[in-house]
């Protein structure tokens, strides 16, 4: 790598974490293509940022477990100079699932979701981060958690209970006995229904 690869990686980096806000997931690809041709970036800097990209996770999974706000920073710069790698969205996943568990933050539970589903976008047969996912409490697969399906159900009964009312007592309400005597003798009087 060249001091003037070097310099074009550093600026689309620099310029990529100013695009990339705390809290947010990363920018997208479009976003990602514009700054590296914007500064000029070649196909030998993509491939030298591929393997920096690499370096960093693997440092990053070192740092993990003692330092992850260090971590994270190696994770985010991986993800921005090689966004088809799978470990840095893994170990991104894995490093939010690990502080929501901790602080029961949502934005931790969010950021931990979509970077595993980026990693399964990826690769969909990842089976640690398809944990991640139903860990945080969302499947991969079309089945709806729980809760969401508890909550569906009790509006549904809701719904029919407010329809039994409405229907027995408002559209058709009760007829008494007195009510079909009534009816009968009118009948009988005029031999056919009021119109």
């Amino acid at each position: 790598m060249n001091a003037s690869s070097n310099e074009r990686i550093d600026n689309y980096l620099k310029r990529a974490r100013q695009a990339w806000d705390d809290d947010q997931p990363p920018p997208d690809g479009q976003t990602l293509r514009g700054i590296a041709e914007d500064v000029g970036m070649t196909h030998e800097d993509s491939e030298d940022a591929d393997r920096r990209a690499g370096e960093f996770t693997v440092r990053a999974g070192e740092l993990l477990e003692k330092d992850d706000q260090q971590a994270e920073q190696l994770l985010r710069d991986a993800v921005l100079l090689s966004p088809v790698r799978l470990q840095p969205f893994y170990l991104l996943a894995r490093l939010y699932a690990r502080r929501y568990s901790e602080h029961s933050r949502p934005e931790h539970r969010i950021l931990g979701l979509h970077f595993a589903e980026r990693a399964t976008d990826i690769d969909p047969e990842h089976e640690p981060t398809r944990t991640i996912i139903e860990d945080l409490g969302d499947t991969p697969s079309d089945s709806l958690p729980w809760s969401k399906a508890a909550l569906i159900v009790l509006v549904l009964v809701l719904i029919s209970g407010t329809m039994h009312v409405c229907n027995n007592h408002i559209l058709a309400p009760e007829v008494t006995d007195e009510q079909t005597e009534e009816v009968r003798e009118y009948l009988e009087e005029h031999g056919e229904p009021p119109r």
